[in-house]
């Protein structure tokens, strides 16, 4: 009898706690819909002046990015073994650093199919008989890429036989065709996303002969997916706010404020 009295109230008291719970939840759902809002409302440029707007993109982005970019793109550092760029300042593949242009990338990919992703070059691969889909170039010898190969030593070390450099540099300015990627000095395009090749950071190998002659060799083309189907516009944008953080060392901060 003392267990049929008790039953009422418990089940009172476990509607109370579903009710608090389900009302946290709601709560919680309706916080984060206003800092999504926040974020997309203000400029990429007002939210890094803004520490607690900021705090607010960490916390929206940092799940998404363990959760999708991580395992490719571990704390920004990136994998030349694979073609993964890091985020650095300055260094950029695509663009100039700009939230705009992150978000672009992060949203659209890198030969991801999408019609808007970036996909304007590849790296060829000269030691085929057809090195390149696109459009027709011609391949090159071994010893052609051989003396390719010392010129980019020539253009990131230095420390590079003169002879086979000049041959080298020819081939870069000519019949190649790759200072149409490069940029005539090696530095690259970040319009296209040419990689620039007078280092000291590799998108692909570590600079040393033997990886140079492999990439002239093979080709490259790295893919990285198009998000904008799978992510909401405010976690994209907090991800290229949270990329930007990365490239200046300050994306493992801690992700005081709001969480998502």
């Amino acid at each position: 009898m003392t267990f049929l009295r008790a039953t009422p109230r418990i089940a009172a008291a476990l509607a109370l706690a579903i009710g608090l719970v389900a009302a946290g939840a709601f709560a919680r759902a309706e916080w984060r819909r206003a800092d999504a809002a926040r974020l997309l409302r203000a400029a990429p440029e007002a939210v890094i002046a803004d520490a607690d707007l900021m705090a607010v993109a960490r916390a929206i982005a940092k799940p998404a990015y363990d959760a999708n970019c991580a395992a490719c793109h571990r704390d920004g550092a990136g994998d030349s073994t694979r073609g993964v760029p890091a985020f650095a300042s300055g260094g950029w593949l695509y663009g100039s650093g700009d939230v705009y242009d992150i978000e672009r990338t992060i949203a659209h990919g890198v030969r991801s199919g999408d019609p808007k992703g970036r996909n304007l070059a590849d790296m060829p691969a000269f030691a085929r008989e057809k090195p390149y889909a696109r459009e027709k170039i011609d391949p090159l010898s071994p010893d052609d890429i051989d003396d390719a190969a010392e010129f980019v030593v020539s253009l990131s070390s230095g420390d590079a036989d003169a002879a086979a450099a000049a041959r080298g540099k020819a081939l870069f300015e000519g019949r190649g065709g790759c200072s149409d990627c490069h940029g005539g000095d090696g530095r690259g395009d970040q319009a296209i996303g040419g990689p620039n090749l007078t280092g000291p950071r590799w998108l692909w190998g570590d600079g040393a002969r033997e990886t140079l002659r492999d990439s002239i060799a093979r080709g490259h083309a790295g893919v990285c997916p198009a998000w904008d189907k799978r992510l909401d516009p405010a976690v994209i944008r907090g991800l290229a706010l949270y990329v930007l953080d990365l490239s200046k060392g300050r994306g493992r901060a801690a992700t005081n404020g709001k969480s998502p």
